[in-house]
C-alpha cells in the first residue's frame, strides 16, 4: 500500500484535517487545513489514509476542501445503532477491523475518515481506548448518562451560583427557588471561610467572587459580608477563632464528665495518701471574671516564721492517661481566652467546678509547702496531696487592698516574693517593662480601657508564685534523675548600654524563645537553673502532663510514659499554644481599633517602634498597647509625638495616623 498523504489529528478540543507532505525521522511534516506545516509524530494521528496524489500543497488542500464536506455529511448517515448491536460488547475492536466489516470498500480512505469521526463522536455508543474500539454494554451507556447529567445540572449549579455571588456583592439578597441547594452554597461559603488555602473549592470561590491575590481581610471581608446579608451570622472574630478551636464539647465528652465527678476526691492511681488541710482555709486570686481556679493559697505567720502552702488543682488524679478526656485535652492543648468568649480546655463542669478550687467546697490539690525564717531563709519544704478548702476567691483588687494596708500576713508574703524576685534578678532574670493593655467588653458600643488590666502588686505577688512552683517541680524533677518537659532557655545578650535603673526593652535584648526538651539547662529570662510548668492542669495540657508526672514521682513509681512520646506532646502543645497566643492578641487588636474609631478626637501618645523593607514605619501607642503600620516617615526613632485618627477602616483593619503635635 502506498504512503499515505492525509490525515486527521487532533488540535485544541477537536479533529484538524492536514496534508502529510513528507516522512522524517519516524515524524509526519504534516500541512494543516491552516497555518503552518509542522512535525508530528506518526502515534499521535489519529488517522492516515492515501487519497488523490498531489503535486503541490496547494493542490493538496484543495482535493482536502473538496472531500471535507463530504465526509462531514458521510458521518451523520451510518446507522451506528445496528451497528453497535452487532458487535461484542467485551472485545476490542481496532479500527481497521470495524472499518473492514462497515466500508464496502478499504481502499476509500475518505469514507474511513468519516467511521472514525463518526465513532469518536457518537457520545454513548462507542469509546476508544488507545488504538482499539469497544462496544459500550447497556449499563455502561446507562452510567454515561446518569454522569453527563450530573455534570449538566453541576454546570446548572455552578452558573446559578455566579448569579448568586455577584447579586451578594452588590448587596442583593438573591431569589431562592430552592431553600436546600441556598443552604448548602452557604455552608460552603463558611467552610471556605475557615479553611482557605486548604479547601477544596478554593480556586472555585476565589474566581466566582472575584477575589484578588491579597487574602487575609480582602478575601473575609467580602464574603463575611455575603454570609451576613443572607442572614448567616458570622463575625470576623469568630471566624478567627474557628479556624483555631471546634467550640463546645461532644454529648460523649459531657457524659465522660459527668461520670468523673462521681469519683471520690481521695482517688489516686498511685495510692497517695491525701493531707486534710481544710481547717487551713485560704483564698485564689485572679481575674475577676474566671471561674477555672487552678492554684490557690493559706498563709500563717507563727513566731516569725512565714508558712505557706500554695495549692494546685488536683487534676492529674482522675484525668489519667488512659481517660478519654486526656486525649481530648491533649487535642486542645490548653484553654482559649479571647475577648468575649473562652474556650476551656475541659468541660466546664470539670473546668469551672469539679476540679476548679471554688471556696466553700472540699477540693482536692497538690500542695507545695514552704517555711521561712525571719530572715526569709528556707527552712523547710515539702510537696503533698492534699484537701482543701477555701474561704474566698480573691480578684487581683481585692490582694491589692490588703497589700496597701500592710494587712499581714499578705505584707509579709508580699516581702518575701520581692525578695525572691530580687534574688533572680541578681541571677540575670530579665525584668520588662509589659504594659497589657485590655477593654471593657460589657458593652461594645462604648468601649473602655480597663483599668485592671495593668499589672499590680497583685500580679507580680502572684506571678512569683507561680514561678516558685515551677521551679521547685522542676527542682524536684532534675534532683531525681527523671526527665521532665523542662522549659529552657539560652542566655541573652543586651544589645546597648543602659542607663543605671534602666529596664531592657524587648527591642534591646537579642534572645532567643525559650523551648521544651527533657533535661534541664536553665532559663536565663527567668534566672533560674531549671523551670517547667505544672501550675495550671486545667487550663495547659503540659502542665496536666507534669503533675501527674510529678505525683509518679512522689509515689515512687516508675516513669509510665514513653519519653519521646511526652516530648512529642509537648511541642505539639507548644505549637498549639504560640497559635491561640497570636490569635488571642489579634483578637484584642481588632477591639482596640474599635475603640479607636470610637474615640477619633482624642490624641494618643505615639512613638516609632520599627522600620520595615517597604518603607513603612511601626507606630506604638502605650496607651493601648497597640502596634500600627503607617506611612510617617517624619516620625523619628526614640521621639514622643501626639498622633490623632486621619481614617479608620475598621473593617480592613488600617488606621491612618495624623502627628497633631510637635515631639516631646
Amino acid at each position: 500500500m502506498a504512503d499515505p498523504n492525509f490525515c486527521l489529528f487532533f488540535k485544541e478540543g477537536k479533529y484538524v484535517f492536514g496534508l502529510i507532505k513528507d516522512d522524517q525521522k519516524n515524524k509526519w511534516v504534516v500541512q494543516p487545513e491552516a497555518g503552518k506545516e509542522f512535525h508530528l509524530a506518526k502515534g499521535q494521528t489519529a488517522l492516515a489514509w492515501r487519497g488523490e496524489p498531489y503535486s503541490t500543497p496547494n493542490d493538496g488542500i484543495k482535493i482536502l476542501a473538496h472531500h471535507k464536506p463530504q465526509v462531514l455529511a458521510q458521518k451523520s448517515q451510518f446507522d451506528l445503532s445496528s451497528f453497535h448491536e452487532l458487535l461484542d460488547k467485551a472485545t476490542p475492536y481496532p479500527f481497521e477491523e470495524l472499518a473492514d466489516i462497515f466500508l464496502d470498500s478499504l481502499q476509500d480512505g475518505w469514507s474511513q475518515a468519516a467511521l472514525f469521526l463518526a465513532l469518536r463522536e457518537e457520545p454513548y455508543l462507542f469509546h476508544q481506548k488507545k488504538a482499539d474500539f469497544f462496544a459500550r454494554t447497556e449499563e455502561e451507556i446507562a452510567l454515561l448518562k446518569h454522569k453527563e447529567s450530573r455534570e449538566a445540572a453541576q454546570r446548572e449549579l455552578e452558573e446559578q451560583e455566579r448569579r448568586w455571588a455577584k447579586e451578594l456583592l452588590a448587596g442583593q439578597l438573591p431569589a431562592i427557588p430552592d431553600p436546600t441547594i441556598w443552604d448548602k452554597f452557604l455552608t460552603r461559603i463558611r467552610n471556605y471561610l475557615i479553611y482557605l488555602g486548604d479547601h477544596p473549592e478554593k480556586d472555585y470561590f476565589t474566581q466566582i467572587f472575584g477575589l484578588g491575590p491579597m487574602g487575609g481581610v480582602y478575601t473575609e471581608r467580602p464574603l463575611l459580608a455575603a454570609l451576613n446579608l443572607a442572614g448567616e451570622r458570622l463575625s470576623w472574630a469568630r471566624l478567627q477563632i474557628l479556624r483555631e478551636i471546634s467550640p463546645g464539647f461532644s454529648e460523649e465528652e459531657l457524659v465522660l464528665s459527668q461520670a468523673l465527678t462521681q469519683a471520690t476526691r481521695s482517688q489516686c492511681p498511685f495510692d497517695l495518701p491525701q493531707v486534710n488541710l481544710t481547717a487551713l482555709g485560704g483564698v485564689s486570686v485572679d481575674n475577676a471574671t474566671t471561674q477555672d481556679y487552678d492554684d490557690a493559697i493559706s498563709l500563717r505567720l507563727e513566731n516569725g516564721h512565714l508558712k505557706l502552702w500554695c495549692h494546685i488543682a488536683d487534676v492529674a488524679s482522675l484525668l489519667t492517661p488512659e481517660h478519654p478526656l486526656f486525649s481530648a485535652a491533649k487535642d486542645r492543648a490548653s484553654s482559649l481566652y479571647t475577648p468575649l468568649e473562652k474556650f476551656p480546655m475541659l468541660p466546664p463542669l470539670l473546668s469551672e467546678d469539679f476540679f476548679s478550687l471554688k471556696a466553700g467546697a472540699d477540693r482536692s490539690a497538690v500542695t507545695f509547702y514552704f517555711e521561712w525564717n525571719a530572715n526569709f531563709e528556707l527552712v523547710d519544704q515539702t510537696i503533698f496531696r492534699s484537701l482543701i478548702h477555701l474561704e474566698a476567691n480573691w480578684t487581683y483588687t481585692e490582694l491589692d487592698y490588703r497589700l496597701e494596708r500592710g494587712e499581714e500576713p499578705y505584707a509579709s508574703l508580699n516581702r518575701l516574693t520581692g525578695k525572691l524576685f530580687a534574688d533572680r534578678i541578681e541571677r540575670g532574670a530579665l525584668d520588662l517593662d509589659r504594659a497589657e493593655v485590655r477593654l471593657l467588653v460589657k458593652d461594645l458600643d462604648h468601649l473602655e480601657i480597663d483599668p485592671d488590666s495593668r499589672e499590680t502588686a497583685a500580679h507580680r505577688l502572684v506571678q512569683e508564685l507561680a514561678i516558685l512552683i515551677n521551679h521547685q517541680a522542676a527542682k524536684t524533677f532534675m534532683e531525681a534523675g527523671r526527665p521532665a518537659l523542662f522549659r529552657n532557655q539560652p542566655p541573652y545578650q543586651v544589645t546597648r548600654p543602659l542607663e543605671p535603673g534602666e529596664k531592657p526593652g524587648l527591642g534591646d535584648l537579642n534572645i532567643l524563645p525559650a523551648k521544651l526538651d527533657l533535661e534541664a539547662s536553665g532559663h536565663s529570662a527567668l534566672g533560674l537553673d531549671c523551670y517547667l510548668q505544672c501550675s495550671s492542669p486545667i487550663r495547659r495540657f503540659t502542665d496536666l502532663v507534669s503533675q501527674y508526672r510529678l505525683l509518679e514521682l512522689l509515689a515512687k513509681q516508675p516513669s509510665s510514659l514513653d519519653e519521646n512520646r511526652l516530648l512529642q506532646w509537648g511541642l505539639d502543645c507548644e505549637v498549639k499554644g504560640k497559635a491561640f497566643g497570636f490569635l488571642e492578641r489579634k483578637l484584642w487588636d481588632n477591639l482596640k481599633l474599635k475603640y479607636l474609631s470610637q474615640n477619633q478626637q482624642q490624641a494618643y501618645r505615639a512613638v516609632r517602634s520599627r522600620t520595615f523593607r517597604n518603607g513603612r514605619i511601626q507606630v506604638y501607642l502605650p496607651e493601648l498597647d497597640l502596634k500600627l503600620e503607617q506611612n510617617l516617615e517624619e516620625m523619628e526613632p526614640g521621639i514622643e509625638y501626639q498622633v490623632k485618627i486621619n481614617e479608620i477602616d475598621q473593617k480592613l483593619q488600617e488606621v491612618k495616623l495624623t502627628i497633631c503635635s510637635a515631639p516631646s
